[in-house]
């Protein structure tokens, strides 16, 4: 009997306790084996839009590729896997749509995007990862969780870049500041990577709502446990919401299953994709929008000049361009969830929760882990 590989995912999202809006977006197509969850930053009607117009341009890419893609070889000249490049060209579309956004709308300027997103090809049984910013995604094989992201932070910039840097300036930084986003700088880079798919594979993708409250051990226990993609992703977000996330929470759990090939829909799975649909931009904000509970709750955004900034007469303070700095200012309720809500999320004790549901699946012979990549 000949066997395939399908990936199932369910995805729940939620303001969390301490904050009265929900900036996250969340994606699941399972026909097209696509999964995201974005993480917008701007305040009122920017991160909210912002995370949604990503991840609605990011399926549109996508979905609008799909049929075209069956024609291409599975490797490029330079031996990159060509879904990979066909998720990172998605990123990089949904970049330039926010920019051309900002640059049209003045009352936009402000908003920007972390994004982390995984595509399986059903031909290769690969997962490709993409992902800018600082949400991540998890990978559990074999009881085993490993992260398989590294996040765009100062942090891990003044590591890569400015080891050298001395303890009074680093001293006054924001060590979770994000130092890459969706809609910042004109010199964007995507981080990529390829992987085998295996049956019984487990992924998580989350924004840092989860992984900053939730520490390693207990998404291990979690994510190891008996039960559905649907209860263990709404058992993650209560604890969560339980412990007092300070951010909004979004999830996205993605199981890998071996199916029979006849039963296997991957090989028709582009025959009935719906149209993309149309991106409606909401109208123009109000100059004397209120101010909410949510002012300058959540992630600060900063260019990627700015680390480069910091060996600039460090002995005398770092004095950061405004224009470099993007913080939240206000949040509001942003447009309905960008995943068809066709499944009912288990239901949570803590909090209530804005669930959108999907599922998917895939296995294969391991093989050794592709280079981390940017493009």
């Amino acid at each position: 009997m000949r066997t395939s590989l399908r990936t199932t995912g369910y995805d729940v999202t939620d303001e969390g306790p301490a904050r009265t809006v929900n900036e996250d977006a969340t994606l699941v197509r399972e026909d097209l084996g696509l999964f995201a969850v974005a993480d917008g930053a701007g305040g009122i009607g920017q991160g909210n839009v912002a995370s949604a117009l990503a991840l609605r341009a990011l399926e549109n890419h996508l979905g609008q590729s799909a049929r075209s893609a069956l024609e291409r070889p599975d490797y490029d000249a330079l031996g990159n896997p060509e879904q990979a490049k066909r998720l990172s060209q998605a990123v990089h579309a949904a970049h330039r749509n926010l920019l051309e956004i900002k640059s049209s709308d003045p009352t936009r300027r402000e908003m920007a995007t972390t994004i982390a997103a995984l595509l399986f090809s059903a031909r290769t049984e690969q997962i490709h990862l993409a992902y800018v910013g600082d949400s991540r995604i998890y990978r559990l094989r074999h009881g085993r969780l490993e992260l398989l992201t590294v996040d765009h932070t100062i942090a891990t910039d003044v590591l890569e870049r400015q080891p050298d840097l001395t303890d009074d300036v680093l001293a006054g930084i924001l060590r979770n500041s994000v130092v890459r986003a969706l809609g910042v700088d004109d010199d964007f880079r995507v981080s990529v990577r390829s992987f085998s798919a295996l049956a019984a594979d487990r992924y998580l993708l989350c924004t840092d709502g989860l992984s900053s409250t939730v520490d390693f051990e207990a998404l291990w226990r979690t994510m190891r446990a008996p039960g559905s993609a649907a209860e263990l992703a709404s058992r993650l977000m209560a604890q969560a919401v339980a412990l007092g996330s300070p951010d909004n929470v979004s999830v996205v759990l993605v199981d890998v299953t071996e199916v029979d090939l006849q039963e296997d829909y991957s090989t028709r799975r582009y025959n009935d994709i719906p149209d993309p649909p149309s991106v409606q931009l909401p109208p123009p904000l109000e100059s004397d929008a209120p101010v909410d509970s949510a002012r300058f709750s959540g992630p600060e955004i900063v260019g990627s000049a700015f680390v480069a900034s910091l060996g600039e007469g460090q002995l005398e303070g770092v004095a950061v361009p405004d224009e470099l700095l993007h913080l939240e200012a206000v949040e509001v309720r942003g447009p309905a969830s960008m995943t068809p809500a066709s499944m009912t999320p288990a239901p949570l004790t803590p909090a209530p929760l804005t669930p959108a549901s999907a599922t998917h699946t895939s296995p294969l012979p391991e093989r050794e882990t592709e280079p981390a990549s940017e493009t």
